[in-house]
C-alpha cells in the first residue's frame, strides 16, 4: 500500500488521535500525516470541517473513503489492514472488547473535565475572539458550553468536578476487574480495547491521578508504555515543553491545595 493511500488528520496530544497512531504503528502501516493544531483552532476551520464537519478530531481519508470517530476508525483499519489480528474470536471477548470501548468513549467524556481542569487549564482557556470564532463554527453545543465554561467563568464548579471523578472512578473499577491476573484486558496480546482505553487512562496518570492502590491497571499502563507503538504514536508526539509545563502546573495546584489528589480527598470515594 502506497503512504499516499492513508490520510491521518489528527491532533498532536489529543487522545483519540492517541488511540488511532497507536494502531496504525502496530499494523505498522504507514500515512501521510496532518497534524491539526487544536490550540490555533485549526480543527474548526473551513478546510478541515470540509473533511469532517463535527469538527473532531481525528479522521481517516483511506482513498477519499473518509472515516470519522477514534473507535470506528480502529475497527474500519484492524478489518481493512489487520485480518481482524486485534479483535478476538470469541463471541464473549468480543462482546467484552465493545463495552470496553464504549467505557473509553465515555472516559473521554468525563476525564476531559479533569485534565482540562488540572493539567493545563493556562493553555485551554479560550480568548473572547477565539470563543466567540469556537461557537460560531462548532455545531456541538454541549461542547461549545464545556469550553465556555472553562473560558468564560474560569473553571468547572466543585460539583462538576466531583461528578467527573467519580464517574472516571466507576470505569477504572471496571478496568481494574477486568485485568484480574492478565496483562491486557482480553488475555493474551494487546487488542483494541488496550489500544482505546490506554490515552485516557496515561493521561490521567499524567495528572497526578490517585492510581497507587491499583496495582493492575498500573501494572498495564507498564506494559503498554514498554510496547514500541508508544513511543511512535505517543510519545514522540509530546512535546517536552508542555511536559515541562504540566508538572509545573500540577506542582502549582498542588502546593495551592487544589490538585486532583485534594479532589479525591473529597469526593469521598474509596480509591483502590
Amino acid at each position: 500500500m502506497s503512504q499516499q493511500d492513508l490520510h491521518l488528520y489528527h491532533g498532536a496530544i489529543s487522545t483519540a488521535s492517541q488511540r488511532v497512531r497507536l494502531l496504525l504503528a502496530e499494523l505498522n502501516l504507514p500515512y501521510t500525516s496532518h497534524l491539526v493544531d487544536m490550540l490555533k483552532q485549526e480543527h474548526v476551520n473551513d478546510t478541515y470541517l470540509a473533511i469532517n464537519p463535527k469538527g473532531l478530531l481525528p479522521a481517516l481519508d483511506d482513498d477519499c473513503n473518509v472515516v470519522v470517530e477514534s473507535n470506528e476508525i480502529l475497527i474500519y483499519l484492524d478489518d481493512t489492514y489487520g485480518g481482524k489480528r486485534f479483535q478476538p474470536m470469541t463471541p464473549e471477548r468480543l462482546a467484552a472488547q465493545q463495552t470496553l470501548m464504549t467505557l473509553a468513549s465515555d472516559l473521554h467524556g468525563y476525564s476531559k473535565y479533569l485534565y482540562y481542569e488540572f493539567l493545563f487549564k493556562p493553555l485551554v482557556r479560550k480568548t473572547q475572539q477565539q470563543m466567540a470564532e469556537f461557537e460560531k463554527q462548532q455545531k456541538d453545543k454541549k461542547l461549545v458550553l464545556f469550553h465556555k465554561t472553562l473560558s468564560e467563568q474560569g473553571g468547572y464548579d466543585e460539583e462538576q468536578l466531583l461528578s467527573a471523578f467519580r464517574s472516571v472512578e466507576v470505569i477504572l473499577d471496571v478496568v481494574e476487574d477486568q485485568l484480574n491476573a492478565d496483562k491486557y484486558l482480553l488475555g493474551g496480546d494487546v487488542q483494541l480495547a488496550d489500544l482505546s482505553l490506554f490515552p485516557n487512562i496515561y493521561r490521567l496518570q499524567r495528572m497526578g491521578y490517585p492510581l497507587q492502590e491499583r496495582k493492575r491497571i498500573r501494572r498495564w499502563l507498564s506494559a503498554m508504555k514498554k510496547r514500541e507503538s508508544y513511543q511512535v504514536a505517543v510519545a514522540q508526539f509530546e512535546p517536552v515543553k508542555l511536559l515541562v509545563f504540566c508538572a509545573s502546573y500540577r506542582l502549582f495546584r498542588h502546593v495551592q491545595g487544589s490538585s486532583i489528589s485534594h479532589l479525591a480527598e473529597r469526593a469521598s470515594v474509596r480509591v483502590r
